[in-house]
């Protein structure tokens, strides 16, 4: 294997303070990739910089990879797309369009086994990126605690006895991480994705005042990606965050909830106990769900959800008190915010944000 290469975590900001993907260390043509593994390209040669994720498919520092099934109308110009002998014909006018190299593979090779063959070469043979490590000297850290060797961990962050903090993993300022708290596993990933021997060179992004309690569990991003815990969310104990979800700041999610992969959180969101979110869902922003709810589809803005499935009963203010609604409008008893209901969309008459 390529010798991995160190970065600050400072490159892989944006004006946001998002964390952008890792890439190789090393990167690779795509008619090297092809003819290692016995495939074809069609379309222009170009460098493999990393491996794209179907969630997060916009494509930072150059060309991805997209699997068979990903909509090529939502990929970017300079993209390789894995595809199917067969189905090639179908979509050369848009790989043609888009500027987008194919590496096409026999129609009896089962669409995710080709994709991990060449995510496992790759790894293999090109190395990968790494947080520089770095760690705060206000930072407290139990000597009972296993702290891996690419991390940042930032100032006045805490890390108590037992908790583990996984490679990749960083940990902005004021955060904390309570006993046996796990960030940074690999052993939970999407569906789409099976775990491999080299799985995910991905991490974990916890931004400042972050908390995640006892026993919880955050696993690692896949391919290079990061799972994100936005500021001054708070994770209760007993919590298990499957890899690649985005929890935007001032959430709030208490025990014993389960969210799978690629979940999204907006800001502002409260889940119950026992809350499942099942892969790929996102839940808007200010949304409460009750307890025990298990959370198939899209949950709207403002919304009061709970039940198996889930399902709205009612609007929420962001202060989590349920709204009275008359006509088109809807007002909180307790902090006086006022809300325009329009169908299903609930907006603040003044912002909120």
């Amino acid at each position: 294997m390529q010798n991995s290469v160190a970065i600050s975590a400072l490159r892989l900001t944006d004006d946001q303070g998002r964390p952008g993907p890792l890439g190789f260390a090393k990167p690779i043509a795509a008619s090297a990739l092809a003819a290692a593994l016995g495939l074809k390209i069609h379309g222009p040669d170009r460098l493999i910089l990393r491996i794209g994720h179907p969630a997060n498919n916009t494509g930072i520092n150059g060309s991805i990879i997209l699997e068979d099934n990903q909509s090529l109308d939502s990929t970017i110009a300079g993209a390789i797309v894995i595809t199917q002998q067969g189905k090639y014909d179908m979509k050369l006018a848009a790989i043609k369009e888009k500027d987008i190299t194919a590496i096409v593979y026999p129609a009896n090779y089962p669409s995710q086994s080709v994709s991990v063959e060449i995510a496992k070469y790759l790894y293999w043979h090109c190395g990968t990126e790494l947080l520089a490590r770095s760690i705060h000297p206000s930072a407290s850290i139990s000597e009972l605690a296993f702290i891996s060797e690419s991390v940042v961990i930032s100032k006045d962050v805490y890390v108590a006895p037992f908790a583990v903090v996984g490679p990749n993993s960083y940990l902005g300022p004021g955060s904390s991480l309570k006993p046996r708290a796990v960030i940074g596993s690999r052993d939970q990933m999407s569906s789409q994705f099976p775990v491999l021997p080299t799985n995910s060179f991905g991490g974990v992004w916890l931004a400042d005042n972050s908390a995640i309690g006892a026993a919880s569990h955050v696993a690692a991003g896949c391919f290079g990606t990061f799972t994100f815990v936005g500021s001054q969310t708070k994770v209760d104990n007993l919590v298990s965050i499957g890899s690649t979800a985005s929890i935007e700041r001032e959430c709030s999610i208490v025990a014993c909830s389960i969210l799978e992969a690629n979940v999204t959180l907006k800001k502002g969101v409260w889940l119950g106990p026992n809350v499942t979110v099942k892969e790929g869902v996102t839940i808007n922003k200010y949304a409460y769900l009750g307890s025990g709810s298990w959370v198939c589809n899209a949950i709207p803005a403002f919304t009061w959800a709970a039940g198996v499935p889930a399902r709205a009963f009612g609007i929420v203010c962001r202060c989590k008190k349920k709204l009275l609604v008359s006509e088109h409008l809807a007002h909180c008893n307790r902090c006086h915010e006022t809300y325009r209901i329009n169908g299903s969309q609930v907006t603040p008459v003044k912002s909120v944000e």
